[in-house]
C-alpha cells in the first residue's frame, strides 16, 4: 500500500497531528510506504501511489509559490483519479480561515470536490458534507490525543520553575496561533474583566517580537508591547508565532495551567481541545463546529463564539472550586478512545476500504 502524503514535510508541519499517524501505521503494518514532498507531487513519480491523501491544500499550494495554477492542480488530480488512484482528504477546514492563505483557498474546494474520500474529526463536519459531496465516502476519524508524542508529565511545581512562573499565581493556558486580532481581542477582553492580578494568561503565540541585532540594550517597539501585555493584562507570550513552544516544553505548560482555553471563534477542529485531556486539565472552548460538540460530549464548558464579551464569565466558573472534572472517571476512557493507536489503526482500515473500492473498480473497468 502506497501512500502519498500531500505536504512540504509531515515531521516539519508546525505540530504532530500528520506523522505521528504515520509512524504508528508503520509500527503496526510495514506493508505501508509513505510519500511526501512538493516536487515529488507534481512529477510522474505521483502516479505510482495508491491513495493521495491531502491536509491542508491551500497551505501546500501556497507552499508552491505559484509555479502552478488553480487550473494546473484541479488537472492534475483529474489526471490522478483517471489512472485510478484515489484522493482522501482530511477536513481540517470547511474553509480557509480569515485571510490564511486565501488566494490558494479554491485549492480546498477542488480537493473536496474531487475526494473519493473524506476524513471527519467530528460529527459535525461529517453531517454537513454528507449532504454537499454525495458522492463521496465520508469517515469519522476523531483528533488523536499525541500520546506518542507526550510521555512526561512534570509537577507543577517543578513547572513553575522551569518556566520561571510565580507559585502563587492562576493560569490560564491559550496553546495555539493567533490567527486574527479577534483572538487576541478574545484573550485581552476576558484579562480585563477578570481583572484579578494572580491571573495569568499563558499565550506563547499571541504575537511575534523582534528584537535588535544591535543595540541589544534599546527595546524595539515590540518588545514595548510584550512588556505591556504582561504587565497591564497579565499576558505572557515568548516573542514567537511560528511553533512558539518546542514539543518537549508542552508538558511543562500543562503542568503549570490550571485551564487549558481555546482561544477560537470560528473554528472546525483543534487540537489544543482534546490535547488538554492527556494532562488532565480543564477545557474551556467554543461552542462552535466539532469543537463545541466535542467538549459538550465530555462535560467540559462552552462560551458563545457570538458573544466573546462574555467568555470571560465561564473561565471564571472554571476557575470556581464549583465546578470539577471527575479526571479519575474520565481518563482512562478517553486515552482509549482517542490515543494515537486506536486513531491510526481506524485511518489503516479506511486506507483498506479505499484501495478494496479501487481494486474493484479496475475489475469492473
Amino acid at each position: 500500500m502506497k501512500i502519498f502524503i500531500v505536504h512540504e514535510n509531515p515531521y516539519n508541519a508546525g505540530n504532530p497531528y500528520i506523522y505521528t499517524l504515520m509512524d504508528c501505521i508503520t509500527q503496526h503494518h510495514p506493508d505501508v510506504e509513505w510519500g511526501w514532498g512538493l516536487a515529488q507531487f507534481w512529477n510522474s513519480s505521483i502516479f505510482s501511489y495508491d491513495i493521495i491523501h491531502f491536509q491542508w491544500p491551500q497551505a501546500f499550494m501556497a507552499s508552491d509559490n505559484r509555479a502552478h495554477s488553480m487550473s494546473d492542480f484541479s488537472a492534475h488530480l483529474s489526471n490522478l483519479k483517471k489512472k485510478g488512484i484515489r484522493i482522501v482528504a482530511t477536513c481540517h477546514d470547511l474553509e480557509a480561515h480569515y485571510n490564511q492563505c486565501a488566494e490558494f483557498s479554491r485549492a480546498i474546494e477542488i480537493v473536496y470536490e474531487m475526494a473519493d474520500a473524506i476524513f471527519h474529526l467530528g460529527e459535525y463536519s461529517k453531517e454537513i458534507f454528507e449532504s454537499k459531496y454525495k458522492n463521496c465516502n465520508h469517515y469519522l476519524l476523531p483528533h488523536h490525543i499525541f500520546d506518542t508524542v507526550y510521555k512526561e508529565f512534570p509537577s507543577r511545581k517543578e513547572s513553575l520553575k522551569h518556566l520561571k512562573l510565580h507559585e502563587n499565581k492562576t493560569y490560564i493556558l491559550c496553546l495555539g496561533m493567533f490567527r486574527s486580532d479577534e483572538e487576541r481581542d478574545l484573550v485581552i477582553n476576558c484579562a480585563k474583566k477578570i481583572n484579578n492580578k494572580k491571573v495569568y494568561f499563558l499565550a506563547p503565540a499571541f504575537m511575534n517580537v523582534i528584537k535588535r541585532r544591535y543595540f541589544k540594550f534599546l527595546p524595539t517597539l515590540s518588545q514595548l508591547k510584550q512588556f505591556y501585555l504582561r504587565w497591564r493584562y497579565k499576558i505572557i507570550c515568548t516573542g514567537e508565532t511560528w511553533v512558539p513552544v518546542k514539543d518537549e516544553e508542552i508538558p511543562y505548560y500543562y503542568a503549570a495551567a490550571d485551564i487549558a482555553f481555546v482561544h477560537r471563534l470560528k473554528i472546525l477542529n483543534s487540537g489544543n481541545a482534546i490535547l488538554p485531556m492527556l494532562f488532565k486539565k480543564k477545557i474551556i472552548g467554543p461552542d462552535i463546529g466539532n469543537v463545541g460538540c466535542f467538549l459538550k460530549k465530555w462535560g467540559y464548558p462552552v462560551f458563545d463564539p457570538l458573544k466573546p464579551e462574555l467568555a470571560y464569565k465561564i473561565i471564571e466558573q472554571g476557575l470556581s472550586s464549583r465546578f470539577s472534572i471527575n479526571f479519575s472517571s474520565k481518563y482512562e476512557e478517553q486515552l482509549k478512545s482517542y490515543s494515537t493507536l486506536t486513531i491510526s489503526e481506524k485511518l489503516y482500515s479506511f486506507y483498506q476500504n479505499e484501495i478494496a473500492s479501487k481494486n474493484f473498480l479496475n475489475q469492473c473497468n
